[in-house]
């Protein structure tokens, strides 16, 4: 999907999975986020990578012999 001059700039689908980040706090609700590449940059700045308590790596797929994994 190209976007058009004067459209939003952040997809719907990515402002709504945000809003339920921030919610899910506040509300004890628990989010499973599986994504290809989920980066800073995609899914909204470094705030909302925050909001994920945990966040499992491709480490043991990409070097196994290595443990454990170096810090970020």
């Amino acid at each position: 999907m190209i976007r058009e001059s004067g459209g939003p700039k952040v997809s719907s689908a990515v402002d709504a999975l945000n809003e339920i980040l921030y919610m899910g706090h506040q509300l004890r609700m628990h989010v499973l986020l599986v994504a290809q590449s989920a980066t800073v940059r995609p899914l909204g700045g470094p705030e909302v990578l925050e909001q994920f308590a945990t966040r499992i790596s491709a480490w043991r797929m990409l070097a196994p012999e290595v443990h454990p994994a170096p810090c970020s």
